[in-house]
């Protein structure tokens, strides 16, 4: 995994986002790492929604999109900061690619 990625995916971690390396980029998605969006137990957080039914994609009264393509702000701003974005693979898969 790049260094960007590897700083993205720890700092996730500590968040305790589902992030999983799964050997990139040999993975069959070409993703540096992967963001789950399911539920890992009854009391978790998701930390993307793709069917908005936890938190959605809404616009500040600046114009800013906020939890883009139902991906957490705070991931969204951790990926951005490491020259990253999230993709959705499948409606339980995110995979994180180099911007």
């Amino acid at each position: 995994m790049k260094r960007n990625a590897r700083k993205a995916f720890t700092a996730l971690k500590k968040l305790d986002a589902p992030v999983f390396d799964h050997g990139s980029p040999g993975n069959q998605w070409g993703a540096h790492f992967i963001l789950g969006a399911e539920r890992r137990t009854g009391d978790d957080r998701l930390f993307a929604d793709r069917y908005g039914e936890e938190f959605k994609e809404q616009y500040t009264e600046d114009g800013v999109i906020i939890n883009a393509f139902g991906i957490r702000q705070d991931v969204i701003d951790i990926l951005q900061a490491n020259d990253l974005y999230a993709e959705w693979i499948d409606a339980g898969t995110v995979g994180i690619y180099s911007a």
